[in-house]
């Protein structure tokens, strides 16, 4: 390829695609056949026709050559941005199974019913199962979000994941010292029993005690005690 014609290509290859670039200490290497192009933001190197390889923040932004076709192009183009767009594979989150108990430490709370599950170096969003707590707009929310800190945060806890949420969180049971933490929230009242998802009828009649307790959010007028999955619906 002359010098000229790989300027060409340099210029209209970046305009192309810097779009998609803003990646740090990126590695990954796919393969089409037995050959590779080499993806660098700040140099052409050599080409050659079907695959793709990219190295820590060096990436050569090409075509395949003055001959390729437009299916070719488009080939592509569908490369790069579904390998920039996936999580690398250096990085990849280790799945928890489901049934399966794990000990780790609580080091976030999002809300009232969900935390951040810190396992070796792995950092898992938890939902707790069977209950749901006030989003953090609605009356009582901050409340039910301190009671889950109070309860598990910076502390070990053990995990006993149910099933994935469509939010792809792990949806669990939550136990300190052999205490049922989901089940704690619904008896201070700072949670609802999840009727669509309960699986254990016993945390009705803890509701209904906390409920005549009037104690956490029971406590609060009738028109501020919305639930949750109703309140989404008209919020969200």
């Amino acid at each position: 390829m002359r010098g000229t014609d790989r300027e060409n290509i340099k210029k209209k290859s970046f305009k192309k695609y810097q779009g998609l670039l803003d990646i740090e200490n990126a590695r990954r290497k796919f393969f089409i056949s037995n050959h590779e192009i080499h993806i660098d933001a700040i140099s052409i190197n050599h080409v050659i026709p079907w695959s793709f390889m990219c190295s820590d923040n060096s990436w050569n932004l090409v075509y395949v050559s003055k001959e390729e076709n437009s299916s070719m192009q488009k080939i592509i183009t569908l490369l790069i941005i579904v390998l920039l767009t996936q999580p690398l594979l250096a990085d990849e989150q280790p799945k928890l199974k489901k049934g399966a108990a794990y000990h780790g430490k609580a080091i976030k709370i999002t809300d009232g019913d969900t935390l951040t599950l810190l396992l070796i170096k792995t950092q898992y969003k938890i939902r707790l199962a069977q209950i749901d707590t006030p989003e953090k707009r609605q009356p009582y929310g901050n409340k039910a979000k301190q009671a889950l800190s109070d309860m598990v945060l910076g502390k070990h806890i053990k995990v006993k994941i149910e099933t994935i949420d469509r939010y792809g969180r792990y949806v669990a049971d939550i136990y300190i010292d052999g205490k049922h933490i989901n089940t704690e929230l619904v008896r201070v009242g700072a949670a609802w029993v999840y009727k669509k998802y309960v699986k254990d009828k016993r945390l009705f009649d803890i509701e209904q005690q906390a409920r005549e307790d009037k104690v956490g959010l029971w406590g609060l007028p009738e028109a501020d005690r919305v639930p949750p999955w109703k309140w989404r619906k008209v919020n969200r």
